[in-house]
């Protein structure tokens, strides 16, 4: 958009949210060391894409949020360089491990730090520029659920129930067959009892309850399961029974390489 020339001055602060596009040197050059980008993210770990995704597979708490100097070296999705101006670290909560919680909480603590921010460019304050510490910096790719969601049921239970919170709302699931139906998986837990299944039993639907809903086998305990959602996006859970098996084939594996 070429009006930009005539409203950006020497007083213009910019500040890119969610772009998926890199800047020119024209346009930086434009802004005077001027052009910031919010990072709703731990920067330097988790750069790339999938975000919270990843970091839910991790078991990771620790978050944060950035502003940072664009320059002409970031590359947008692959490599951040600018040095940061603004930073924001919190915690994120025990009932917080959704990826919408991730973005609600980004939004919350977004805000909190855009506004003590701009606060102080008001006051006229000056900032000390803090350089990226790259031995911490941790990049993981972009995802794409229907191609990447698939669940190992040869993992343990932990892993099985972090990877599906990892693809739940606002995502369509994590994926798997059921009598040769593909299916996605939703508002899952691993319950606390002090079982352990072979490798080979894993999958196995072994009890249904109103409360639990769907009991399955896992290495480490069992996995409760309360929404198997169809291709299109309707609750079947209640077409399967007991001695039903979640199977994912090494081809559904392979699609997603």
């Amino acid at each position: 958009d070429k009006s930009i020339f005539k409203v950006v001055n020497n007083k213009t602060l910019g500040i890119g949210i969610g772009e998926a596009w890199s800047f020119n040197q024209k346009i930086i050059k434009l802004f005077s060391g001027k052009l910031l980008d919010f990072m709703g993210i731990p920067l330097p770990r988790y750069r790339g894409g999938a975000h919270y995704t990843w970091m839910i597979m991790c078991g990771e708490r620790k978050n944060g949020v950035r502003l940072q100097i664009i320059n002409k070296d970031m590359v947008q999705g692959k490599f951040d360089s600018g040095k940061i101006v603004y930073s924001l670290d919190y915690t994120m909560n025990k009932s917080e491990f959704l990826p919408i919680h991730f973005f609600k909480r980004e939004v919350k603590e977004g805000l909190k730090l855009l506004k003590r921010f701009l606060k102080d460019v008001n006051k006229g304050k000056s900032f000390k520029l803090k350089h990226i510490n790259e031995k911490n910096s941790l990049f993981m790719p972009r995802l794409n659920t229907s191609y990447n969601g698939w669940i190992n049921w040869y993992w343990t239970g932990k892993e099985i129930e972090s990877f599906i919170h990892s693809f739940d709302a606002p995502y369509k699931g994590a994926s798997t067959r059921i009598n040769g139906q593909r299916v996605y998986l939703k508002d899952v837990s691993l319950l606390k009892k002090n079982i352990k299944f072979h490798p080979f039993q894993s999958g196995i639907i072994i009890r249904i309850s109103k409360k639990e809903g769907l009991v399955i086998a896992t290495s480490d305990g069992e996995l409760a399961i309360k929404k198997i959602l169809n291709t299109s996006g309707k609750d079947i859970k209640h077409k399967f029974f007991t001695g039903n098996r979640f199977i994912t084939s090494q081809k559904d594996f392979d699609s997603a390489i």
